[in-house]
């Protein structure tokens, strides 16, 4: 169908079991929202430009290789009271706007991709951690925010990365955090052990982890691990660099 605002409102749950396709301009929009439910997304959505918003009271849950796609608009995606679960091989796309996920709970996420543009992912009393261990970014951006107030990845006998792609980080993690680099990543700024709810250092054993596969890091902001956890910065390859401070202020590390 062509664009216009569309907005599709049920009071419980609400299931995209049909594939949407909508031609748009920047002027339009699309609002999916179950009030007192879940959100499944079963099949493909497919937006031209304009604001996609998905909403839920409960939680957004996104089928096995459903795709997301907004062209090159802005994606918005809220849980009031629920987590974000994408199924392996699931993908959220923005083409380059900005793309937002807030979760009252976790996120678990197979692929949120908003190419150049800023992504920002906040799991309010949770952790965000990848489907699966398969190799590829889970997250892609210019500029990449990530919160959680418990953990960023995984640590431990079952430690699982979160892969990501991005030019700029900034994240805080209240427990651990665990991320793998996949290309030359600027660090803005970077903390363990202070949830992303408080506004005082919490006490954590959570430990930090920022690996390259083969690129460089340049930390330009503080690194900080609060409590008795630890942290390491590796660049990893044969060419890879790490690079503390900048001009005009140097970066700490804690």
């Amino acid at each position: 169908t062509d664009g216009g605002n569309i907005q599709i409102r049920a009071q419980g749950q609400l299931n995209v079991g049909t594939a949407i396709r909508v031609s748009s301009d920047s002027g339009s929009s699309i609002a999916l929202r179950a009030m007192d439910g879940d959100l499944t997304i079963s099949r493909d959505i497919s937006f031209g430009l304009g604001a996609l918003d998905l909403r839920a009271g409960g939680n957004v849950l996104q089928s096995a290789d459903a795709v997301v796609n907004n062209a090159g608009g802005t994606v918005s995606v809220t849980t009031d009271t629920g987590s974000l679960l994408q199924g392996e091989g699931a993908q959220i796309r923005s083409g380059g706007a900005a793309l937002t996920v807030t979760a009252a709970q976790d996120v678990q996420v197979s692929l949120l991709d908003a190419g150049s543009g800023a992504l920002n992912v906040w799991a309010q009393l949770g952790g965000i951690a990848a489907t699966s261990a398969n190799d590829g970014a889970e997250l892609v951006a210019g500029d990449l925010t990530l919160r959680a107030a418990g953990s960023l990845g995984t640590l431990g006998r079952r430690a699982q990365a979160l892969d990501i792609a991005a030019d700029v980080l900034t994240a805080s993690a209240g427990d651990e955090l665990n991320l793998l680099i996949e290309r030359a990543l600027t660090v803005s700024a970077l903390t363990v052990g202070v949830a992303s709810t408080s506004t005082t250092p919490s006490p954590s054993t959570g430990s930090g982890v920022l690996r390259t596969r083969a690129s460089s890091i340049t930390v330009r902001g503080d690194v900080l691990v609060h409590g008795s956890g630890n942290l390491l910065l590796q660049a990893q390859g044969a060419d890879s660099t790490m690079s503390l401070g900048s001009d005009t202020a140097a970066a700490r590390v804690t």
